[in-house]
């Protein structure tokens, strides 16, 4: 069974322990074969709710970029400012929106269709492309909306800009992404695999 497989199912019975599982992440020097870590699978499960709650069609560029989800040094509306802080401190601000927003979830529930979504900084060119055929889903540091946020991959030790975040697609925001990932000559954004 593959990871996303396992999850999936994980998903459609949570009183079941999914089987552990190996992630592959591209252009990570760290052990490509990494155990699917519990967080990880809670994370998931979470922005898989929240963004079943909240995901317009209408509103791309900010249905799933929620203000109550940022440290209140940064604005909502500035998608760019956030960016620009995950480049400097992606783990706590990855962390800060994860749980927040798992304090919220008490007001949503669903489980939105997707896929997973991978997004390294520090090979961002910010040329825009990505911002425009992704109608604004996308900002213009190629990242995705904070409300997605997974989880946090660390890459080389006392590099931590080399990591890559993950991030819950919304099946209803698929195209939108996609439109960006075909048009990303760096490549700093990709599908995780299905199977």
């Amino acid at each position: 069974m593959s990871w996303l497989s396992s999850v999936t199912a994980w998903f459609d019975s949570p009183e079941s322990e999914p089987e552990p599982v190996a992630l592959t992440f591209r252009a990570l020097s760290f052990p490509a074969q990494r155990s699917l870590p519990k967080e990880f699978e809670v994370s998931l499960y979470e922005a898989r709710q929240w963004c079943a709650a909240h995901a317009r069609l209408s509103a791309p560029r900010t249905s799933l970029r929620h203000a109550e989800l940022l440290p209140s040094h940064l604005s909502a509306d500035d998608p760019d400012e956030v960016s620009r802080e995950l480049a400097v401190d992606p783990a706590s601000l990855v962390a800060h929106v994860v749980q927040t927003r798992r304090a919220q979830l008490p007001k949503v529930a669903g489980s939105a269709s997707g896929r997973l979504f991978a997004y390294h900084p520090e090979e961002n060119l910010c040329d825009g492309a990505a911002v425009a055929e992704s109608e604004g889903f996308l900002d213009v540091e190629n990242a995705p909306p904070w409300d997605t946020w997974v989880g946090w991959i660390e890459g080389n030790a006392g590099q931590p800009e080399s990591g890559c975040l993950l991030a819950w697609v919304p099946g209803v925001f698929c195209p939108h992404a996609n439109g960006g990932v075909e048009v990303n000559a760096e490549e700093c954004i990709y599908w995780l695999p299905e199977g």
